[in-house]
């Protein structure tokens, strides 16, 4: 149980916008333009 909330706790959310950038850190302030960077970004337990 320790190990799946430390998991969780690790988990990030990712922002796509058409006026961010793929080269941003994908953050609510610096979103990434497009999906297919947010998915290489992605590990299991993200949000885009």
């Amino acid at each position: 149980m320790v190990c799946a909330t430390g998991a969780l706790a690790l988990a990030e959310t990712f922002y796509v916008s058409p006026s961010g950038n793929d080269k941003a850190a994908g953050s609510e302030r610096e979103p990434f333009a497009t999906l297919g960077r947010a998915e290489e970004a992605l590990k299991p337990g993200d949000t885009v």
